[in-house]
């Protein structure tokens, strides 16, 4: 293979005027070199041979770098994972120019940047929280900031808090608070709760999606301490209300946001929920009465079932879909009582559904 590469370089360079040849024979090299490599990428299946062509995409060094981001995509297919294997064989000092490269460049290649520098993993932090507090290009600080929620390395929260807060464009805010809500932790549940008031719809609804993860995420950690798990559930026990505000929010996706947020919240969410459901914002009550189904919480039982009685057809319709997904028998019964009265098609349906999925958990 490497007879045949060299022999095409030097047809290449026949090809090329005189007048260019001292000039431009190094850039053709490495273009081509790249260009080999990646056509066998394509075929390289085994982790083993995707390094092996990785570290040749490394033998011209840091000189390689401007071609090898050129190449960069979004899409993870061998040739992008060879790509960005050979860029973090060049070590930590290709860190700064890919950084850099970010500004000006196409949004596809800027994706791939992004996904080459998470690569790196805690070695790229330092760097990252630079370009994060002083670069003057908004893209790059929103890469930075989703680049170091994807690390997840803790030593970037304050900074995340800060751009989160304070930083002039919505985009960087935006992208600091779903990094947030990767970190995880007591101050970047706290700073999320802060960011659910923040004037850009697309910020409210990353914290609002950070807020659920981190519930998410707390629901399932095996590992922490009891006491970290207390602690760290009363302080996300605080958003409960800001989120129960959400549901009216002006905003179609940060009000569904929120009532996926809150289902993961638990029985503490149980009480605002059922204020929410009774109360006369049909489109708020409706997404408070899916997010009390997502629970599963008794105490909202009673509550659903009376909601099976209310005037409005949606509500009626929302109830049974709740009642559903908790399934029991002693639901059923009250669903089938519904039935008999239900004279809305799509209610009856609904009702149907839930009797459905109820029988097939009594299976």
């Amino acid at each position: 293979m490497r007879e045949n590469l060299w022999r095409s370089l030097f047809v290449a360079l026949l090809c090329v005027p005189a007048a260019w040849r001292s000039v431009t024979w190094a850039e053709v090299v490495r273009s081509s070199v790249v260009e080999e490599l990646l056509g066998q990428a394509a075929e390289a299946e085994t982790e083993e041979g995707q390094d092996e062509l990785a570290a040749g995409l490394t033998e011209f060094g840091m000189e390689a770098l401007p071609v090898l981001i050129e190449h960069l995509s979004l899409y993870q297919n061998r040739q992008q994972i060879v790509l960005e294997k050979g860029i973090v064989g060049l070590g930590e000092e290709a860190v700064a120019p890919l950084i850099e490269a970010i500004a000006g460049n196409y949004w596809i290649i800027q994706r791939g940047i992004e996904t080459t520098l998470v690569r790196y993993g805690e070695r790229a932090v330092p760097r990252l929280l630079i370009a994060l507090a002083r670069s003057e290009d908004s893209t790059t600080r929103s890469i930075a900031a989703r680049a170091l929620g994807s690390i997840g390395d803790e030593r970037a929260t304050e900074a995340l808090i800060r751009t989160s807060i304070r930083d002039r464009r919505w985009s960087a805010r935006r992208s600091a608070a779903e990094a947030l809500g990767s970190i995880g932790g007591r101050r970047a549940t706290r700073a999320l709760i802060e960011a659910l008031g923040d004037r850009d719809p697309e910020v409210r609804r990353a914290a609002v999606q950070g807020l659920g993860r981190i519930a998410i995420e707390l629901g399932s950690d095996t590992l922490a301490a009891p006491y970290e798990i207390v602690s760290r559930r009363a302080v996300l026990e605080q958003a409960v209300i800001p989120l129960v505000h959400r549901l009216e929010d002006e905003s179609y996706g940060v009000r569904t946001s929120a009532a996926k947020a809150l289902g993961e919240m638990g029985g503490a969410a149980v009480g605002p929920l059922s204020e929410v459901a009774r109360g006369d914002d049909l489109a708020a009550a409706g997404l408070a009465i899916m997010a009390l189904g997502e629970i599963g919480d008794g105490r909202a039982t009673d509550l659903l079932v009376e909601m099976l009685g209310r005037r409005e057809w949606a509500l009626r319709a929302w109830a049974a879909d709740a009642l559903g997904s908790m399934g029991g028998k002693d639901l059923g019964g009250a669903l089938r009582a519904a039935h008999v009265d239900e004279t809305h098609p799509l209610v009856r349906s609904r009702i149907e559904r839930a009797l459905e999925t109820i029988d097939q958990q009594g299976e």
